[in-house]
C-alpha cells in the first residue's frame, strides 16, 4: 500500500531511519522538516523548524501534547521532507499514518447514521406523478410549508432534483445523478495496433491487418468504441421498474425508492443490470446504494473506463473542501506523490490544460467533499464504509469536477477547441467514481495499464455514499466525520 503506518508509544516519540540512495550528496549536506495533519481541521496541528539530517540518518521526532490527545479521536498523519541544505525544492517526502493505543475507536472514516434533532416537526410525503417520484419535505411549524427535496425519474430512475429544506437546488437544470461508464480518451487509452495503422503506409497497414490479431494488441479506446462506452454518446439508464415505501417504524422517517435499471449503448446492446437504492429523511440527507451486475457479454473486455456517476452541480457552488489525497492530480496508478489531508480547490483549479484535452484533474481515497457556495450553502458527499463494498473502493471514492463536460473534453482536440470557462460562470460537471481504471504511462503506442490498475467486467460491484445538504453555518469537515447509522430498511 502506498500509506504507511507508526504506532506511536506513549512516550510520543518517533524514530525513522533514513536511507541515502544518491551518489552525489552526503547525509550531512541534507536538511529536513515535519508536521503533523488530521483530518478533523484544515489547520496543520503541528509544524517543526528545518533540521540537519544526522550522518547515521536517525530522524528523531518529538510529537507535541496536543497531537497524542487527537491520536485515536482523528486520523493524523505525519509529514516528512528533505530538502538540499540552502536551497527550498523538496528532493524527498513521505506521508506515515498514526496509530495510537486508541486503534479501537475506529479511525477510519465509516459514515453510520443517526436520528437526527433537526427531523423534528418534519415529515415527508411522496406524490408518483406521471413521469416522475417526488418527495416533498412538510413544515408543521411553518403553517405546513411544502419544499420538494427530491425527486426521481421514472424512465431513467435517476435522481433528477435535489434541493435543501430551505429550497436551495443543488443540481443544474435539466441534469440528474447519472451512471457514468465512460471517460475522455487519453493518449495513452488510444495506445494500441489500431493506432500505429493510421501512422503507417496504406500497403504496409493491409498486410498487417492479416496478423494483426495474433500479434498485436488492440488500444482500450478500440474496445470500448466496439463495445459502446463513447463519451460521445455514452451509455443510458434505463428503469424497467420502480417502487416507492414510507417507513416511520423508526425514529427517523426514511422514503425508500428503488429502480431497477439496465444500462444500454447507443447500438441498443444491454451493458449491466443495474439497481439504485435512494433511501430520503427528513433532514434532506439521501444514502444512496447502488448494485452493478455486468452482463456476458461483456465479461471478456480487458478493462471498464469507470464505474460510477456524473452529475452536473450549479454553478455557484464551486467552492470545493475534500477530504483525500491532494493538492495535484492522482490516479490509482498515480498516486504515490500525492498526501492524505484536506484541501481546498476549485473547478478551474482542478481542471489540467493538457493539450489534448482528455481525462483529467482525479483525485483518489476520498472520504467526503463538499460544494459549497458563496453563502455556504451545497451538498456534501460522504463514502460509506458500512457497506460491503467491494475491495476497489477500500480506500474512499475517486472523483473530478470540471468546467467542460466529459463529451466536450474526448471531442475536441486542442485546447483552442475548448470555450474559455472560470468559476462561477459555468455549471460544474463532477465525475464521482466507485473505481476508475489506471491510466498508465509507460509507453504511449500499446496498451500500457498494468493489469492490477484493471476494471475487469467480471464480478459484481457494490457501492453506497450519502448526499447531505449544507446550509449557512455548517461545517463539511464537522458532518464529514460525524458517525450516522442508516437503519435497516428494505
Amino acid at each position: 500500500k502506498d500509506a504507511k503506518k507508526i504506532f506511536v508509544t506513549s512516550d510520543m516519540k518517533v524514530q525513522i531511519y533514513l536511507r541515502n540512495r544518491f551518489l552525489f550528496r552526503k547525509l550531512d549536506q541534507i536538511e529536513f522538516n515535519w508536521s503533523v495533519t488530521s483530518d478533523a481541521s484544515l489547520d496543520v496541528v503541528h509544524t517543526s523548524e528545518t533540521r540537519s539530517v544526522p550522518v547515521d540518518g536517525m530522524l528523531s521526532i518529538d510529537l507535541d501534547h496536543e497531537s497524542k490527545k487527537l491520536i485515536g479521536n482523528c486520523c493524523l498523519w505525519l509529514n516528512i521532507q528533505c530538502m538540499v541544505q540552502g536551497e527550498d525544492h523538496v528532493i524527498a517526502r513521505e506521508q506515515f499514518e498514526l496509530l495510537g493505543e486508541s486503534e479501537e475507536l475506529e479511525l477510519d472514516y465509516e459514515i453510520i447514521n443517526a436520528p437526527c434533532k433537526d427531523n423534528q416537526g418534519k415529515r415527508l410525503e411522496i406524490v408518483n406523478g406521471e413521469s416522475s417520484t417526488e418527495v416533498w419535505l412538510l413544515t408543521k411549524n411553518r403553517n405546513d410549508q411544502k419544499t420538494k427535496i427530491a425527486a426521481i425519474d421514472h424512465s431513467s430512475g435517476l435522481l433528477i432534483t435535489h434541493a435543501t429544506q430551505s429550497g436551495f437546488g443543488t443540481m443544474a437544470d435539466n441534469t440528474g445523478l447519472s451512471p457514468n461508464y465512460t471517460r475522455a480518451v487519453t493518449d495513452n487509452d488510444r495506445g494500441g495496433i489500431d493506432r500505429i495503422k493510421h501512422l503507417m503506409p496504406k500497403w504496409v497497414a493491409m498486410k498487417i491487418s492479416l496478423v494483426e490479431r495474433t500479434f498485436f494488441d488492440y488500444s482500450y479506446w478500440f474496445h470500448w468504441k466496439k463495445i459502446g462506452f463513447d463519451p460521445a454518446s455514452p451509455p443510458q439508464c434505463v428503469c424497467l421498474n420502480i417502487q416507492s415505501s414510507d417507513d416511520e417504524s423508526s425514529n427517523d422517517q426514511i422514503v425508500s425508492i428503488r429502480a431497477n435499471c439496465v444500462i444500454v449503448s447507443s447500438h441498443g446492446k444491454r451493458l449491466f443490470k443495474q439497481d439504485i437504492k435512494y433511501n430520503i429523511y427528513p433532514n434532506g440527507r439521501i444514502h444512496i446504494i447502488n448494485e452493478i451486475h455486468p452482463m456476458k457479454s461483456i465479461e471478456k473486455i480487458i478493462s471498464l473506463p469507470r464505474l460510477g456517476f456524473s452529475l452536473c452541480i450549479d454553478k455557484s457552488m464551486h467552492n470545493i473542501l475534500y477530504l483525500g489525497r491532494g493538492p495535484k492530480e492522482n490516479y490509482v496508478d498515480r498516486k504515490s506523490a500525492s498526501s492524505m489531508g484536506i484541501w481546498e480547490t476549485s473547478p478551474a483549479q482542478m481542471q489540467y490544460q493538457y493539450i489534448v484535452p482528455s481525462e483529467n484533474g482525479n483525485v483518489c481515497d476520498c472520504s467526503w467533499l463538499a460544494f459549497r457556495n458563496s453563502d455556504g450553502n451545497g451538498i456534501l458527499i460522504v463514502n460509506d464504509r458500512s457497506a460491503e463494498l467491494n475491495e476497489e473502493c477500500s480506500e474512499g471514492f475517486q472523483f473530478s469536477a470540471h468546467l467542460h463536460s466529459q463529451e466536450e473534453l474526448h471531442l475536441a482536440t486542442h485546447t483552442n477547441q475548448l470555450q474559455q470557462r472560470s468559476d462561477g460562470m459555468s455549471s460544474i460537471f463532477v465525475n464521482l467514481d466507485h473505481y476508475q481504471m489506471g491510466i498508465g504511462g509507460d509507453v504511449g503506442w500499446l496498451p500500457c495499464v498494468y493489469p492490477q490498475f484493471h476494471l475487469k467486467p467480471c464480478k459484481s460491484f457494490k457501492s453506497s455514499f450519502w448526499l447531505c445538504p449544507l446550509k449557512q453555518g455548517d461545517d463539511p469537515i464537522v458532518l464529514g466525520r460525524e458517525r450516522m447509522i442508516d437503519p435497516p430498511h428494505e
